[in-house]
This record gives C-alpha cells, structure tokens and sequence, in this order.
C-alpha cells in the first residue's frame, strides 16, 4: 500500500527519515519535523508544567518516543511561530537534547490561537477515569507506564476502598489547629491528584469536616 503524501513539504533542511536525528519520533511523524529551535514555547501559556508533571513527561517520551506532533502557530508578526499545544513536549525534547520536533502549523490570529490552547486543555481535563477498569488494566502491565507512581496507585485505592485518603492524623491536645505551611499539610491530608479525583473525595472530605470541626481552621 502507498504511503500517503504528507499534508505539507517536509522541511528543506529535513534529514533522511531513519537518521539518528530524528529517532525520537516515530516514523509516521518524522515528515512533520522541524528543527526545535524554529519555534518558541507560549509566553502566555496558562498550562503549567512543574517539576513532576516535567520528569514524567521526559520519561514517557524516552520510552514512547514523540507521538502526537504539538501545534505551532504562525504569528501575523513574521516572529517564530508559538507553540499552542505541546509546550511540556517541546520542553522535554529541548531538555533531552533533541534538535527536531514533529510540528503541525496553523496560520491564525492570536485570539483564536489563545482560545485553542485553552479548549485543548481544558477538554482533557473534563475527562474522567472508570476507576476500577484502570486499576485492573494498570495491574495487568508488567510495569507502571511514565506518570503512575505509587502514591497515585495509593489514591485509586483509596478512593476504590474507601479508604482513609491519607491517614488524617488526630488532633494533639493543646492544638489550637493553626493555619501554618505544616499544619495545613498534616491536620487534612488527602490525595486528590487530578481534578477528576476531586468529586469523588467530595463526599467524604465533607463528612471528615463535619466529624471534626477543629480543622477547619487549617484549610483558611
């Protein structure tokens, strides 16, 4: 079967499509690659990537390598084009030392840009996991993929139990129940992880308050 024509040119200084340059990417998107330093990262991105969410995706591009292209977008000023969707991708990619990226580009104004970064990630979010199906599909991979460590697999089994989200400590006697950096972190410890888990702690977060009103103090 050919092989489809890619949408666009690849890019003329493109190298051969099995060199080592571009075996971060899987081969159906290396037609799509662009030197890494042609497009910048959102000055405006409303997505933050920390330092967890950074480590995990670098993992699971050096296992997976680069799967989905991020979306560039060309500017009406002639600057580099901006990368809309992707930025943690292109972040990781530069931090691993690559020189390409597989890239889709959109010529758009920037308020329609702007509005597609936010839409991208703000549907995934509304997504929500059928917990019990992850966790038997996550116990049947040999190992955890890139981004499951144990204290997650430790709140989907919290949740799935109805377990104690962290073992609420007692309050000591004597314990005023300050609001401090410490006791906000010790006296309501429950793992929520994702905005998904958070509806399902709801209910029981709720009923804790409720049992035990001295902590209140701890969450203002």
């Amino acid at each position: 079967m050919a092989k489809k024509p890619p949408l666009r040119k690849p890019h003329p200084k493109l190298p051969a499509l099995d060199s080592k340059a571009l075996a971060h990417i899987t081969p159906d998107l290396r037609p799509l690659a662009v030197p890494i330093d042609s497009v910048i990262e959102d000055p405006t991105n409303v997505r933050l990537h920390g330092e967890d969410s950074q480590r995990h995706l670098s993992a699971s591009y050096a296992h997976f390598k680069q799967r989905k292209p991020v979306v560039a977008q060309v500017r009406e000023d002639g600057a580099l084009p901006v990368v809309r969707a992707g930025n943690g991708t292109l972040r990781a990619l530069r931090a691993a030392g690559h020189g390409w990226v597989a890239a889709v580009v959109v010529e758009e104004d920037d308020v329609t840009a702007t509005a597609y970064a936010i839409a991208d990630n703000r549907t995934a979010e509304i997504s929500k996991w059928d917990l019990p199906a992850l966790r038997t599909t996550l116990g049947s991979l040999p190992h955890a993929p890139p981004g499951v460590d144990d204290d997650w697999l430790a709140e989907i089994d919290a949740i799935l139990t109805g377990g104690d989200f962290g073992q609420l400590p007692p309050v000591e006697e004597g314990d005023d129940g300050g609001a401090g950096p410490a006791r906000n972190e010790n006296v309501l410890k429950v793992v929520v992880g994702d905005e998904t888990a958070i509806k399902d702690c709801a209910v029981a977060i709720s009923a804790l308050l409720r049992e035990h009103p001295e902590w209140q103090a701890s969450l203002k």
